[in-house]
């Protein structure tokens, strides 16, 4: 049976195929990038924005964590200790109203769903006893500005407000403690540069 992680990523990767697609025939952008505040945190990421309309756009994310340690992570949410891996996907909807041509600054305002998995292998003396798994998911609503410069450059600032679930499978006192037990706010910042095509 496929697992269901690889279902998910195979419908993501099918829909922003479709997405490019249709953005193309349209005569749409596309725009590539990543979160500074996240690369800060510790988080290896990259970002693609299509654009529906030109107001409307969808976004995802994928990135992975480069260590535990980081001295802005403590700052922007904390994390366990110790983990043998870490993933954060992100899907989201900006909108630019009342964008005017020309302009290089516009505002934003969007929703963002985002989730963060930690796994630690759990084992004994005599061998591995399994997977342990915790998962952080956000969804928060943000709102902000943008820069466009004529070469296509962007970047972008928000703020965003939401709430924060974990769920988890096995049982670790750091995995629980710094994960399951956590703030119940969302990721608040975000500080995102952008190559459009």
């Amino acid at each position: 049976m496929i697992p269901a992680s690889q279902i998910r990523w195979g419908l993501m990767i099918l829909m922003l195929g479709v997405m490019h697609s249709f953005c193309v025939a349209q005569g749409r952008t596309v725009g590539v990038g990543v979160d500074g505040l996240l690369w800060a945190g510790g988080w290896t990421n990259a970002q693609v924005s299509v654009c529906l309309t030109d107001e409307l756009r969808v976004q995802c994310g994928v990135g992975a964590l480069r260590g535990a340690d980081s001295p802005v992570s403590a700052l922007l949410r904390p994390r366990p200790g110790v983990f043998d891996r870490a993933g954060l996907v992100s899907f989201g909807l900006r909108a630019t109203p009342g964008m005017v041509d020309g302009r290089p600054f516009r505002a934003i305002i969007g929703m963002e769903w985002a989730a963060e998995t930690f796994v630690k292998t759990a084992s004994a003396e005599f061998g591995t006893l399994g997977l342990m798994k915790w998962s952080r998911r956000d969804l928060r609503i943000l709102a902000g500005a943008e820069w466009v410069c004529s070469s296509g450059w962007g970047l972008a600032c928000h703020a965003g407000v939401g709430h924060s679930g974990t769920a988890g499978e096995g049982f670790d006192p750091d995995l629980s403690r710094k994960v399951q037990n956590g703030p119940s706010l969302a990721r608040m910042f975000g500080l995102e540069i952008k190559k459009w095509f």
